[in-house]
């Protein structure tokens, strides 16, 4: 199973890796395009509406409160599991569309309210690109909810290529039409969407019409599977209420630092959401594509607190090591990761100077996030939808005091690091709960693993930095020079990482294990204390 684990979370990875790569080049693309313009800030600021919403309604609250409940009824009876799956799709499709229209024609008012510090123009430009991403963002929304389920059934390929799409499409545009508008870009991007959704459907429905690709109860299922929950789509609207809220205010926070970043001029926006997406990347790849595989498994292990918490730990493991390498890495080349993929084109040196500061800020976030974002998804396979209710609230708080504060005294910086330190404060939470109400996290573990990689992560970083304090005079910045010196960043940290993890004793064996950490010779014991 742990190698099966392994496969599937490193082909979702490379597909991951794949997409992200896409959404970057089209980030470069429009950086080149529009600069740090008004431009540039009415369609990022467009573009962050449907993301958010996707992470409110499905990657936040379907997903978790169907996924469980559709593993329980594919153990009993697949026709039933099936008919949930199309009741849920038509439910979401039926109340979203009418709310899809209503805001086209409300739109101008959103705007206002979101982003009052852009002036009259950006604002006007805004309203352009945001309408046709309404019926987008339904369709993207419906496309993420078929995405999960193909998930719990197995299927990891199609869910994570397909959000590809819309930037491959918006690539394709900027190549043929240089000159293209920003509510021209909008509706290619709008259309992806909506290819994202055509593509899911065939899929979802050959899974369903085929009941061995439905998931088999693995050892320490819930009994729960035995049984045919009653009102499966009851039950599923008042696991997500719960979710809905706490994903609501976490996603919160985003808008709240775009009204903030709004009233710091002309490109704010922009520079934060490049540095931001940048800094997520590794967020994505290892801590996303985890939590997707390894999802179902707590899931169907949620009894069994033993086994739901040596898998809990295992995906830990295997997360927090490269969460810190990434860190070091990011926070080490900052200006270099900038300056190759945004400082092109309409996108200046002194705009890319401010978006590698904006970089650091978000890195120091990356590992939190990256813990929380698993932690996260335990406490749903659990199905606990009111403590992270809690968290989210508390964490809103936290970050509505840091935000002010630190946007005051270092703007757009202070947005960064109160991002990051709200991360840090929620993760903690997070843990809290499932030490003390589920008993179901090794935190002294955590914690171990936590003080042998910290010194492995600084090396890598003061590695990083002297090998561009060396190269950066010697190779300069043409596009060759820039590789090589990206090159020789990487491959200076890492090994600085692993020599030194392995050092004190996270890894033992071939140096390349360190992508699959065992444990240490005498690893520390796990007391009920502990868990």
């Amino acid at each position: 199973m742990a190698a099966n684990l392994r496969r599937t979370a490193a082909l979702v990875l490379g597909l991951t890796l794949t997409v992200n790569a896409l959404n970057y080049l089209r980030d470069a693309a429009l950086a080149a395009r529009f600069g740090a313009s008004p431009a540039s800030d009415a369609i990022f600021s467009a573009l962050l509406l449907p993301a958010i919403l996707q992470q409110m309604l499905v990657a936040g609250t379907l997903a978790p409160a169907v996924v469980p409940v559709y593993l329980e009824m594919a153990g009993h009876s697949p026709s039933q599991a099936r008919r949930l799956t199309w009741q849920v799709l038509l439910s979401v499709a039926v109340g979203l569309i009418p709310l899809a229209v209503l805001a086209v024609f409300l739109t101008p008012a959103l705007v206002n309210l979101l982003f009052p510090g852009f002036d009259a123009a950006t604002q006007a430009l805004t309203v352009q690109a945001l309408r046709p991403f309404w019926p987008g963002a339904v369709c993207l929304i419906l496309a993420g909810l078929t995405g999960s389920l193909l998930n719990a059934a197995d299927h990891f390929v199609l869910p994570a290529l397909t959000p590809g799409l819309g930037s491959a499409l918006a690539l394709i545009v900027l190549w043929l039409w240089p000159a293209v508008s920003v509510p021209e870009l909008a509706l290619a991007l709008a259309l992806g969407m909506a290819m994202q959704l055509l593509l899911h459907l065939p899929g979802l429905w050959a899974a369903g019409r085929n009941p061995h690709a439905l998931p088999a109860p693995v050892d320490g299922m819930n009994p729960a599977v035995r049984f045919a929950p009653a009102r499966p789509l009851r039950r599923v609207l008042m696991l997500s209420l719960p979710l809905f809220a706490y994903v609501s205010l976490s996603q919160i926070m985003t808008l709240i630092e775009r009204v903030f970043a709004s009233h710091l001029g002309t490109g704010a926006v922009a520079r934060l959401t490049l540095a931001q997406k940048l800094a997520s990347l590794p967020l994505f790849l290892v801590a996303g594509s985890l939590a997707v595989v390894i999802f179902p498994r707590l899931a169907a292990l949620q009894i069994n607190r033993a086994d739901f918490s040596a898998a809990l730990a295992s995906g830990l493991r295997t997360a927090l090591p490269l969460l810190l390498l990434a860190t070091a890495w990011l926070m080490s080349g900052s200006q270099l990761l900038v300056t190759l993929l945004y400082q092109h084109g309409l996108f200046s040196s002194q705009d890319g100077a401010q978006t590698a500061i904006l970089l650091q800020g978000y890195a120091l976030g990356l590992a939190p996030a990256g813990l929380g974002a698993i932690l996260l998804k335990a406490l749903h396979a659990r199905q606990d939808v009111r403590s992270p209710l809690w968290v989210a609230a508390v964490s809103l708080t936290c970050y509505l005091a840091l935000a002010a504060l630190c946007s005051r005294a270092w703007g757009a910086l202070g947005l960064a690091l109160a991002l990051s330190t709200t991360a840090l404060i929620s993760t903690s939470l997070l843990a809290l709960v499932l030490v003390q109400r589920h008993q179901a996290l090794a935190w002294r573990r955590l914690l171990h693993d936590l003080r042998l990689l910290l010194p492995a992560a600084a090396a890598a970083l003061a590695a990083g930095w002297l090998a561009e304090v060396w190269l950066q005079p010697a190779l300069g910045a043409t596009l060759p020079a820039l590789l090589l010196r990206l090159l020789v960043l990487i491959l200076v940290g890492g090994g600085a990482f692993a020599i030194l993890a392995r050092r004190v004793g996270f890894v033992r064996g071939d140096p390349r294990s360190w992508l699959e950490p065992l444990r240490p010779a005498r690893p520390p014991p796990v007391s009920q204390a502990e868990v």
